[in-house]
C-alpha cells in the first residue's frame, strides 16, 4: 500500500500533530502521523541535546502526558517518540531538547 494511501487511512483513527514552543524551535520535526491506537513523532538532533522528553495531549486536552523513555529512541539520523493506547481522535506532541 502506498504510503499516501496510508495518510488517508490514518486520518479516520488518529491525527497527531507536533506542536514546539519557541524555547524549542531548534528541534525540527520530520513526520508526525497515527495509525489506529498509536501515534508517533520524528525528528532531527539538536546540538547539545543529551536526551528528550516527549509528551503527547488530546487537541483540545489542557495537559500533556510525558512519554515513557523507552518510547523516545535514538536512529542515529533522527529520533522517534512513539504513543500507545490512544483513543480515536486528534493529538499533539510536545518534544523538549535536554543538554
Amino acid at each position: 500500500m502506498k504510503r499516501t494511501k496510508l495518510r488517508h487511512l490514518i486520518s479516520a483513527a488518529v491525527l497527531m500533530t507536533a506542536s514546539l514552543s519557541s524555547s524549542e524551535a531548534a528541534i525540527i520535526v520530520s513526520d508526525c502521523a497515527g495509525w489506529f491506537e498509536s501515534g508517533y513523532v520524528t525528528w532531527l538532533p539538536v546540538s547539545g541535546a543529551t536526551a528528550y522528553n516527549a509528551y503527547v495531549k488530546p487537541a483540545d486536552g489542557d495537559e500533556y502526558t510525558k512519554l515513557d523513555d523507552a518510547l523516545v529512541r535514538d536512529y542515529g539520523t533522527y529520533f522517534r517518540a512513539d504513543a500507545m493506547g490512544l483513543k480515536a481522535g486528534q493529538y499533539k506532541f510536545k518534544i523538549e531538547a535536554v543538554g
